[in-house]
């Protein structure tokens, strides 16, 4: 019996006649189907990366919104604010304190904005509009860190100027997400406990921290000045400043060097010729009143009270809202740093 003959390639048998195949042939094979793996590699590889960007654009269009494509809650919220006039929300601290009288609320004072409408350089203006409406959304979320952040970057860096159609909204929202971050304890820089020992009073406790008697009544809710051995009591704690601006009639208070809450003012007798430079806060026993004294012994104190009428009219004053008074009152501790500018 006669054996058929078997050709090999490598080692291995190759089909027989009229199936078999060359090694040419199996060489192109393998080139095709390298070249199909590679090109199907580079499409995925193409569609990840297009796929990548794409989520990356709306990630920073959602942070970052453009003027004239507002999402359509800042839409609705920018379309709101100019149907209605431009005025500052009472804060909530104002709204809660209930020691504040009918009669002395109406002698609000209301905001310095000037006749014109003051405008930023196109660029500034663009970028302003974006911050805001960053700021706007996170405080929509109740992400009141992120929206005081861009607040901050509103005000200190693109110096947002009275009078501008964001000004008196930004203002509001700075204060409002201000307060609640302080109220909420959630920064250890604003508030320290303090557990009450054998022998303490309000009185003692006040004078230890630097504060008074009042403000520790109203941060801690107490009805009278009996405490209890072992109670917890928060103490105002930060590093508080006041800045008095006569030319923008406001003033900014700062926490711990970072801008706090911008307040309006009105330039009262004498407020004018005001010295510049820094002071101290002195508290008077006045609820109405806070007194400015001056590092420096020739230069008269200074007013910021409530109202329009000030017995003392040989002081140079300035003078806020009650409820704006009440507020910083209780918020500045005694001997805090203030300073008049230009």
């Amino acid at each position: 019996m006669v054996r058929p003959v078997t050709y090999t390639y490598k080692g291995r048998p190759l089909a027989p006649y009229g199936n078999r195949k060359t090694a040419r042939s199996l060489r192109r094979g393998r080139r095709i189907r390298s070249t199909v793996a590679a090109g199907c590699f580079v499409l995925l590889l193409f569609a990840v990366t297009v796929a990548l960007v794409w989520w990356l654009a709306s990630c920073y269009r959602s942070n970052t919104v453009a003027p004239g494509e507002a999402t359509d809650d800042n839409r609705s919220t920018s379309s709101a604010a100019e149907e209605s006039p431009a005025v500052p929300e009472t804060s909530a601290a104002a709204r809660g304190n209930s020691s504040v009288s009918p009669e002395k609320t109406e002698n609000k004072v209301e905001p310095a904005v000037t006749a014109q409408t003051v405008q930023l350089s196109e660029s500034a203006d663009r970028q302003a509009l974006r911050i805001y409406s960053a700021a706007t959304t996170a405080f929509q979320k109740k992400d009141y860190e992120n929206a005081r952040k861009a607040l901050r970057l509103l005000f200190e860096k693109i110096q947002l100027p009275p009078g501008h159609p964001l000004y008196d909204r930004a203002c509001s929202m700075l204060s409002d997400a201000s307060l609640a971050i302080y109220r909420s304890g959630s920064d250890p820089r604003d508030w320290k406990m303090h557990k009450v020992e054998r022998g303490e009073n309000l009185s003692r406790i006040a004078r230890k921290y630097g504060t008074d008697v009042q403000t520790l009544t109203e941060a801690n809710n107490l009805s009278g000045t009996a405490l209890r051995i072992g109670q917890s009591l928060r103490i105002p704690q930060g590093s508080w400043r006041i800045r008095i601006e006569r030319k923008n009639r406001r003033l900014l208070l700062d926490s711990s060097g970072r801008l706090f809450k911008i307040y309006p003012i009105t330039i009262g007798p004498g407020g004018e010729s005001a010295a510049t430079g820094l002071y101290r806060i002195h508290r008077q026993q006045a609820p109405d009143r806070i007194l400015f004294q001056s590092t420096s012994t020739a230069v008269s104190p200074v007013v910021i009270h409530a109202g329009e009428d000030e017995p003392n009219a040989e002081r140079s004053c300035f003078i806020m809202s009650q409820s704006d008074l009440a507020e910083l009152s209780l918020l500045v501790p005694e001997k805090s740093p203030a300073e008049i500018l230009q």
